[in-house]
C-alpha cells in the first residue's frame, strides 16, 4: 500500500459489498495471481521475484486456498477473478532455488507458468465453493484455457479480435481492451483509436460492435463488457470526471443493437445525459462544447 492507512479492512470490503447490494450492483473482487503482486509484503517466503509468487513451493497453494476462501466469504459474486497476465516468467530462471527445480522437473520457465495453474485448478479452486473464475486474455493467449476447470471466462484486454481465439479455444469471453477509459488510444478492432482530442475517444469506444468480430455460434459464449478505469490515473477529485460519459458510450453500445450505428445521434443523447449526471451530481465530464442548466448552480459561479 502507498501507506498505511490505505488499506481495505475486511470491514471496509463489506461495506462496499453491502453499499453495492443495494444497489443493484455485484462486486468481483480481483486478485492476480502468479503476478502483479504484493503479497511478499506479508508473505516473503511465497515470493520466487519480487511480484512474483514461486510455484514450486506448496505453500503457496495452502496460502492461496486460505486466503481466497476467506474473501470468498466477504464477496457473494458467483466470480472471483485471478488475473494472471503480464508475468515475466524469465524471472523464475534467476531464482536458483527455483532454476534447479526446473532442471529437476525438466520443464522451462513458460512450462512452470502452466504447472503454476494446474496446481491452482486442482488443489485451490475446488475448496472455492463452485466460483466461477476468470483471467485475462492478452493477444498472446498466454493462458491456456485448459488449465482452468469448465466454465471459466477470459477478459480479453487487448484487441478485440482475439475473442474469437479464446472461445476456439473453449473459453467464454468478456471484452474490455477497448474499453479502457484511461486509454488515449485505446485498441479497437480496426488499430488504435485515432480521435485528436481524449473526450472524443467515445466514439471509437461506442463504434466498437463485438458481434462484428464473432460469428453466431460464437457469440453465444459472449458474456458482456468491461469497461475499465485503472486507479494509477485518477484520484477521488477528478474519477467521475474521467469515467463519465465514456463509460455510458460502452453502456450504450453493449445494451444497444448493433445495426445502431449514427454516431451524431448518440454524440446529442450522451449530451443530454452529462447534464442528468450532473443535475444528479455527479461531475461528468463534457464530449463537446456545452452548457448544462446545473452549471450555473455551481457556487463558483455565484458572482
Amino acid at each position: 500500500a502507498f501507506h498505511p492507512k490505505a488499506v481495505y479492512s475486511t470491514d471496509d470490503m463489506k461495506g462496499v459489498v453491502a453499499y453495492a447490494k443495494t444497489r443493484g450492483v455485484v462486486v468481483m473482487p480481483e486478485f492476480d495471481i502468479p503476478g502483479h503482486g504484493s503479497w511478499g509484503k506479508g508473505y516473503p517466503d511465497l515470493m520466487g521475484c519480487p511480484t512474483v509468487l514461486d510455484p514450486t513451493n506448496d505453500d503457496v497453494y495452502t496460502f492461496l486456498t486460505d486466503f481466497l476462501k476467506e474473501m470468498a466469504g466477504i464477496f457473494e459474486s458467483e466470480f472471483i477473478f485471478l488475473g494472471g497476465d503480464e508475468v515475466d516468467t524469465s524471472c523464475w530462471l534467476k531464482n536458483q532455488k527455483i532454476s534447479a527445480w526446473l532442471h529437476d522437473h525438466n520443464m522451462t520457465d513458460k512450462e512452470l507458468f502452466g504447472y503454476f495453474w494446474q496446481q491452482v485448478s486442482s488443489e485451490v479452486l475446488p475448496q472455492l465453493e463452485g466460483k466461477t473464475v476468470g483471467v485475462w486474455q492478452s493477444d498472446k493467449l498466454e493462458i491456456d484455457p485448459k488449465l482452468l476447470p469448465s466454465g471459466s471466462f477470459g477478459n480479453v484486454w487487448q484487441s478485440p479480435k482475439k475473442m474469437a481465439d479464446v472461445i476456439d479455444a473453449g473459453m467464454p469471453v468478456v471484452l474490455s481492451g477497448t474499453w479502457y477509459l484511461d486509454q488515449e488510444n485505446p485498441e479497437t478492432a480496426a488499430g488504435p483509436c485515432m480521435e485528436y482530442a481524449w473526450q472524443q475517444t467515445w466514439k471509437c469506444m461506442w463504434a466498437e460492435e463485438p458481434s462484428d468480430q464473432l460469428d453466431n455460434g460464437q457469440m453465444d459464449y459472449f458474456m458482456g463488457g468491461m469497461a475499465a478505469m485503472w486507479g494509477e490515473g485518477v484520484y477521488y477529485g477528478d474519477f467521475e470526471a474521467r469515467v463519465w460519459a465514456k463509460a455510458a458510450a460502452v453502456a450504450e453500445r453493449l445494451w444497444a443493437s448493433s445495426v445502431i450505428t449514427d454516431v451524431q445521434g448518440a454524440q446529442a443523447r450522451l449530451d443530454r445525459h452529462i447534464c442528468r449526471l450532473n443535475m444528479m451530481g455527479i461531475t461528468a465530464g463534457p464530449i463537446i462544447p456545452g452548457f448544462c442548466p446545473s452549471d450555473l448552480q455551481d457556487p463558483a459561479l455565484s458572482w
